[in-house]
């Protein structure tokens, strides 16, 4: 082969490439911000197609009075006993609907107490994905997600790496609404805020940045979420790969962020005016910002007398 072949082969692959791209682009904007179809037969073949390889997607239609209907969950994250008790028995067996307000209707029968709109192709998607099962009708542009949650996940303890002699036994887990509500148990004013962000192409990582409102800097909060909003990553896995993401640092040998999966250490942090990065699969939580006395402080400090135990005041090293 010689060197013109080469050449050649080489301008063939760049509009093979071009090409693969924006067909990329093309399938990634395909469903954002496009409205649900009123014919329902369109959406079930749209999401037949979406999930055509996809054996734990289930999507059954059934019929609600004189109207033809959908459901669509998949299978092991939505609790399929009260979806079948709580929404299928209830709308095959009731017959009297107001067809004048026909979906406000079916949301007052329906004995499920989070239910939410979704009237786009991606807002289904999002909801189906974490769990929710989605309840598309025929002849409406909407549909309802029904919050049917339900996945395993591990049974509350204590850190193995952080054991506690004096103080609470409790842990976070992989699951982050149970490390909000933990959270929530200790602090139980409103001005705790807590923002979700969702990072990662694929995995949509949810991350939440929690805060007391008033004793936290304002501009650490922006600065925090501008560098969570510029993040570009397939997927985020663990804790660790926002740290890496967010720090000023990556070369420097000591830690800019402080990591911590005991409740009762996110809100010492949280009430002496830090931040924290609560990320969805993963039990370590990460304080922000963190001074260098910060890395020598134990959660022990916290329940000693004021010689043995001195809590570091939020000042020094930003992240």
């Amino acid at each position: 082969m010689g060197e013109e072949d080469i050449v050649v082969i080489r301008m063939r692959r760049r509009p093979l490439r071009k090409k693969a791209k924006e067909s990329e682009v093309h399938q990634q904007s395909s469903t954002k911000d496009i409205p649900l179809s009123k014919n329902l037969e369109e959406n079930i073949r749209f999401f037949s197609s979406l999930y055509q390889e996809s054996s734990d997607v289930i999507l059954r239609s059934f019929v609600i009075g004189n109207k033809h209907a959908a459901i669509f969950y998949i299978e092991g994250l939505s609790d399929t006993q009260k979806l079948d008790e709580q929404v299928l028995e209830t709308l095959m067996k009731e017959n009297e609907f107001d067809e004048s307000d026909f979906l406000c209707s079916i949301k007052n029968h329906l004995p499920v107490s989070n239910i939410k709109r979704a009237s786009t192709f991606s807002a289904c998607i999002d909801a189906v994905a974490n769990g929710n099962p989605v309840l598309l009708f025929d002849g409406y542009e909407e549909a309802f997600s029904l919050g049917l949650v339900k996945f395993e996940k591990r049974s509350i303890e204590e850190p193995q790496a952080e054991t506690s002699i004096r103080g609470p036994r409790e842990g976070f887990t992989e699951s982050l609404g149970v490390n909000t509500s933990l959270v929530r148990r200790i602090i139980k004013d409103p001005a705790l805020k807590m923002k979700s962000i969702h990072v990662g192409k694929y995995t949509k990582t949810k991350v939440v940045i929690s805060y007391i409102e008033g004793l936290v800097d304002k501009m650490l909060i922006e600065e925090i979420e501008n560098r969570l909003n510029r993040i570009n990553i397939d997927g985020v896995l663990e804790s660790g790969y926002i740290e890496q993401f967010i720090e000023d640092q990556p070369y420097s040998p000591f830690p800019q962020l402080l990591y911590t999966e005991r409740p009762d250490v996110v809100s010492a942090n949280l009430l002496e005016g830090r931040a924290v990065l609560m990320i969805e699969g993963t039990p370590f939580s990460l304080v922000a910002p963190v001074s260098f006395f910060s890395l020598f402080q134990s959660h022990e400090d916290y329940y000693e007398r004021f010689w043995i135990g001195l809590s570091s005041e939020p000042c020094g090293f930003y992240f």
